[in-house]
Formats: C-alpha cells, sequence, structure tokens
C-alpha cells in the first residue's frame, strides 16, 4: 500500500511539472530591432573601457540565439547549446524574472563577474579558481571576438537571454584580452582630436561637453589639453550609447 502510495504521488507530481512547463504558444521573442542596440552597447561599454576593440552586431548571431532562447523558454530550464559544445559559437546565457529587468541590466549580470576576475592566462583568470564563475564575462571582453548577436525571449514566468559570439572566446592558453595594451591606443584609432576646445570635436566628446554642462560641470582643468584618459574616455564611451544609459553620465541629460 505504501509503494501505491508513493507511486501515485510521484505521477502527481510529474503531471503537475508537465502542465507547469510553458508551451511553444506561451512563449514571445523581443523583436530584435528594440534591443540590438541596447545590448550591443551594454557590452561595448566594457570592452571599450578596458582598449578592447568594440563589437558588431550580426543578425545570424542573434537568429541562432533565438532560436535557442526559445527552447531554453519552453524547457525552462538553462543548458547550453551544441553550438556552444562544438565551439562554433561562444554562447552567454541569463535567466531571470520575466519583466523585472532591462537588456543593459541583463548584460550587467556578465559584467558583475569581473569582481571575480584576475588578469592571467585562461582558464586562470578568477580569484575563486573556478574559471565559471567568471566564463560570462570574459567571453563578452575576449579579445578576439568581433561579432555577438543576442536574443531576448519569455515564457510567463522567466526572460530568457540568449548572446552568442563569434569566433568564440574562454580559449585555453591565451589571454582575455592585452593586459598592457593603454587604453590610449584606442582613443588614437577613433581620431579623437588632442584638445576637446577646439571647434571640430569628435561626436562623442560634443555629447560630453554639452552633458557635463547640463550637469553645472566642465571639462577639468588637469585635462583641459590632454583629455587622453580613462577617465574622459570612459565619458565619451558613455555619451555613445542609448539615451536609455546616459544617466551613467548625467542623470540631468538622461
Amino acid at each position: 500500500m505504501h509503494s501505491l502510495w508513493i507511486a501515485i504521488r510521484s505521477l502527481a507530481v510529474m503531471a503537475a511539472m508537465a502542465a507547469a512547463q510553458p508551451t511553444l504558444a506561451q512563449v514571445s521573442s523581443l523583436p530584435e530591432e528594440t534591443i540590438a542596440e541596447r545590448l550591443l552597447a551594454a557590452h561595448n561599454v566594457e570592452r571599450l573601457r578596458l582598449g578592447v576593440k568594440p563589437l558588431v552586431w550580426s543578425a545570424k548571431l542573434a537568429a541562432h540565439a533565438k532560436k535557442w532562447s526559445q527552447s531554453l523558454a519552453v524547457s525552462d530550464m538553462m543548458e547550453h547549446s551544441a553550438a556552444a559544445a562544438d565551439g562554433s559559437e561562444g554562447e552567454n546565457l541569463w535567466f531571470g524574472t520575466k519583466d523585472d529587468y532591462t537588456p543593459e541590466e541583463m548584460v550587467g549580470h556578465f559584467i558583475d563577474e569581473k569582481a571575480m576576475f584576475k588578469r592571467g592566462v585562461f582558464p586562470k583568470v578568477t580569484t575563486t579558481d573556478r574559471w565559471e564563475d567568471v566564463g560570462h564575462y570574459t567571453q563578452l571582453i575576449w579579445k578576439d571576438t568581433r561579432e555577438v548577436g543576442c536574443a531576448v525571449t519569455s515564457n510567463p514566468r522567466r526572460d530568457v537571454l540568449v548572446c552568442r559570439y563569434t569566433p568564440m572566446g574562454n580559449i585555453v592558453g591565451e589571454k582575455v584580452y592585452d593586459y598592457d595594451a593603454p587604453v590610449k591606443k584606442l582613443v588614437d584609432a577613433h581620431s579623437i582630436p588632442q584638445n576637446p576646445q577646439k571647434t571640430v570635436m569628435h561626436p562623442c566628446v560634443r555629447c560630453v561637453s554639452e552633458m557635463l554642462a547640463q550637469c553645472g560641470a566642465s571639462w577639468p582643468s588637469s585635462l583641459s589639453t590632454n583629455y587622453n584618459t580613462g577617465v574622459i574616455w570612459r565619458h565619451a564611451v558613455d555619451c555613445c550609447l542609448p539615451s536609455s544609459l546616459r544617466s551613467r553620465v548625467c542623470p540631468v541629460a538622461a
């Protein structure tokens, strides 16, 4: 009798789980055009901060990400795809409560792993001795990765973010990025003028100047003739983001 009760209870639990699992009709993906710019910018802020070349958006990778995100939304389980397993594409995954997170906050969870990151040769790049603790972050900033495409799909309970990358990162025996390359190289590569007071300015510099003015601030006097520093460059990077992110530089101008 006891065994029969256990069997009946197990069947009831399985039935409840099956009923709770979302169906394909219950999942939906955000249109790519509404999130692509924001997800790309969220990636590139951190890459540019480190002097790593920015990524470009790949519609092909976004389509791959969308297909897998829909599968995960239906299964309601977080697991990497075959493409990630065979090394053809890098992959970052994120799950969160439905409608509670912006695209920037989703990517921000990858970036938060930098608190455990240390410079080194992969996989010895973490203070915890577990590369998995920083794997999303290292893929996001990987020096040789050039393209990214992401998708956000929702079921009744969760939002699922899948990002795909090529070439994939997290390669054993390689540095995550060039730790010795100064950020100035990237600034020079973007042809930003040495003097922010020049009449012809890079759009980012002009934007930063305008936003600082709205905040009642101005360029620091110590940087009036040479702003090729991490501080000013980070302002310029933030300035180039969509308006939804401008509060990082100037809340008044957001």
